[in-house]
This record gives structure tokens, sequence and C-alpha cells, in this order.
């Protein structure tokens, strides 16, 4: 529209036969056509042959109630076979005419029909392309997830507690491998662990029972036992029921800290009190073994503790210290007051414990001496109910050799 308000300005100042010819002549070599008018709708000149649907447009026209910028005739490039377009021709000397501009939607259609067969082609290459790498890329994501999807299952179905995962990605995928192996080795650690302490838990239980049920046997099937006998075959199942109940309250006492119901009541306590209270228990059995015991605590430490469950872990400890530091005539036993702490130690001056057995010594059922002998074997529960009793407290345990000979146990325990 723009090109014909441009030639009909240039033939609105020139508008002769030669300029006419001029506009029609350099329209030629274009691809559209170009019609001149004049006023009485005749054919001045054209830049090329004019067919019927030309014609047509022309005729549907009133050329004389067009604007000044003229006007838009075909512009539907889908429907109509042409674009057109016609402005006024408006002379310095009141000569009028038209001119017209047709361009065949011929070309444009073709090239609308090319670039939408290149763009389906584009689309649909594209779309296979997208497929193929989600394929591609769901595959390698889903199988290493059916995998630990499947591992998982038969964690949780327990059909096994060892499986092995790929984790030699970087990636979340391998985080969480990762994560699921380490999961998977815990719980087969704790599959072990737990089946070592079924064993000596039933080991423990066993053997008391079999003191109890042989010497009850005795008791009722021969007529003939003396009365120093059967008092020395009641005594030892008394003993053994003694020994029969402190293993079952031991093992009460550790599933209730493994269930968080493991509770302690905090009163104020004199550290010098209840150590001293302990030392009693064992006077004793420190006079037959002839054990000096060394007590450096001052007098006036106080400091907030379950009086009842702190004593039975003096009681585990000395009770320990008896029964597997071997020969030792000194026991010290002090205490050292800090800002916010108090420092307990526990030290005897005898053989000590092999480096290997210290990490686990606080483990449960954990025995240094494999032989179980009776003399000295315990039920392996002490140390185990000891820690949690320091934890409970908020406090820590350790025990370590000392440089010399013998073993230290050291408790710390917060004052607050």
């Amino acid at each position: 529209m723009r090109r014909g308000y441009s030639h009909s300005e240039v033939l609105s100042t020139q508008f002769d036969q030669e300029t006419i010819e001029h506009v029609a002549l350099m329209e030629s070599t274009s691809s559209m056509i170009t019609i001149i008018m004049d006023e009485n709708q005749m054919i001045l000149d054209q830049s090329n042959d004019i067919n019927i649907e030309l014609d047509a447009i022309i005729s549907e026209i009133n050329l004389y109630e067009l604007p000044e910028q003229g006007t838009k005739i075909n512009m539907d490039p889908f429907n109509d076979e042409y674009l057109a377009t016609v402005t006024p021709i408006v002379s310095e000397h009141d000569d009028t005419g038209f001119i017209f501009m047709f361009e065949s939607t011929e070309q444009l259609k073709n090239n609308i029909r090319t670039l939408t067969l290149q763009f389906t082609i584009i689309g649909v290459l594209s779309l296979f392309l997208t497929l193929t790498t989600l394929f591609i890329l769901s595959k390698k994501l889903s199988k290493p997830l059916v995998t630990m999807k499947s591992a998982t299952q038969m964690l949780s179905e327990k059909q096994s507690t060892s499986i092995a995962l790929p984790v030699d990605r970087n990636d979340e995928l391998g985080e969480l491998a990762n994560a699921i192996d380490h999961l998977s080795n815990h719980l087969q650690y704790l599959k072990n662990e737990r089946n070592e302490f079924l064993s000596s838990v039933a080991h423990e239980l066993r053997t008391p029972l079999t003191y109890i049920k042989g010497y009850a046997d005795v008791l009722t099937k021969k007529r003939n036992l003396t009365d120093d006998n059967k008092m020395s075959y009641l005594n030892i199942i008394q003993e053994e029921s003694e020994r029969l109940t402190r293993l079952i309250n031991n093992l009460f006492n550790l599933a209730r800290s493994d269930q968080n119901k493991f509770t302690i009541y905090l009163e104020k306590t004199n550290v010098l009190e209840i150590v001293s209270d302990a030392i009693h228990f064992f006077n004793i059995s420190f006079q037959e073994r002839g054990i000096h015991v060394n007590l450096d605590i001052q007098s006036d430490l106080n400091i907030p503790l379950d009086r009842k469950r702190f004593y039975q872990v003096l009681i585990i400890i000395i009770d320990n210290c008896l029964k597997h530091a071997g020969a030792f005539d000194t026991l010290k036993i002090s205490a050292s007051d800090t800002n916010n702490s108090l420092v307990l130690t526990i030290e005897d001056n005898g053989s000590g414990i092999d480096e290997e057995h210290l990490p686990h010594v606080f483990e449960k059922l954990y025995r240094a001496d494999k032989s179980r002998a009776r003399s000295t074997g315990g039920s392996g529960l002490g140390l185990s109910i000891a820690k949690e009793i320091i934890h409970a407290h908020e406090g820590t345990i350790e025990m370590h050799n000392v440089d010399y000979s013998g073993t230290k146990i050291t408790i710390t325990l917060r004052k607050d």
C-alpha cells in the first residue's frame, strides 16, 4: 500500500503520459502488477497483462469513495488469488486517476507451505530426539532406582541385610545408593550383634538354670544325703538364683535404656559419702585380698546425681576391678572439681586389659575373657549398664591402661 501511495504522489505532480509509462515500465520488472486508470476508469497503462480475476476485483471497487491514502482490497493470502490495493491520484490540474497494485499470493502460499513443511519436519525430529533423550535418561535414572527399590524391599522384608548397590555416581542417586549401602551394612552389623547377643544371653541363662536344675534333681532323687550336703546344694541353688535374678534385672535395665525409658532422679549428693558407701560394700573382699583403698575426694564436694543409679555404677566398676584386674594391692579413687564438671577416676595397679579389648569393654555382653570362667566371667552386662547410667546423667565414661600398670576408669559429670 505504501508503494502505491508513493507512485500516486509522483503521478500527482506529473500526471502525463511519459510519467505514467515510466511507472508502468519500472513495475514490469517486479513481481507486482500495476494498473493506472484515469478518472473514467479507462486504463492508461499497465505493467503486465490483465486477467479475468483482476478485472473482477477492479469492477467490485467503488473508486469514488476512496480515502486519500488509498485502501486495501484483498488482504487474505490464504483465500484470495491476489493481494490488492488502490490509491487515488489527484494532480494539480484536477486530473484524477487511480493506481492499482496487485501481487499474486501463489508465491506467498508456496513459501508458507515450504515453511510449514520445514517446521513440521523440524518439530517431528525435535519430538523424536526429545522422546529418545527422555527414554535414554529415564532408563539411566530408573534402572538404579529400580535396583534400589528391590534392595530396600529385600531389607524391609528381611530377605537379606547384605546388598550391593553401585555407589560410583557423583549425583543425588549416588548419595542415595551410598546411604542405602550404609544402612545395609548397619543392619547386617545389628543382625550379627543381635545374634551374638541372643547367643550370649542364652548361655548366661542356661548356666545358672543348669546348676539349679542339677542340684534340685540331686536333692529330690537322693535320699541318703547328709544335712551338710543338702545345705551346700541349697546354697548353690540360692547363689545361682540370685545370679539369674541379677542377670534378668540387668537385661531389663538395658532394654529400658534402649527404649529411652531409662529415667534418673537427680538430687544433691555428696561425692565422698556415696563413694565411701560403695567402698564399705566391698570391705570384706578388700580385707581378704589385702587391697588398700586410697581416697582423694574433698568432703564438701556435692553434685546433682541419681544416688541409687550412681551407686550402682560404682559397685559395677569396683566389682569389675576385683574380678578382672588380676592381683593388685591398691585401689585409688579421686575426684577433681573444675568450673563446670566433676572428673572421678577409679584406678587399680593390676594387670590391665589388652589394648585390643579396650574399645569394646562397654559393649553389651562383651568379654575380654572368652573362656567364661565362673570365677571371673560375669555376665558382660555391667559396664554396659554403667555407661548407660552415666550417659543418662549427660556424662562420659572411659577406660584406659595406665603407663606403669593397671587400669583407670574416668567418669566426667556435669555439675549443673
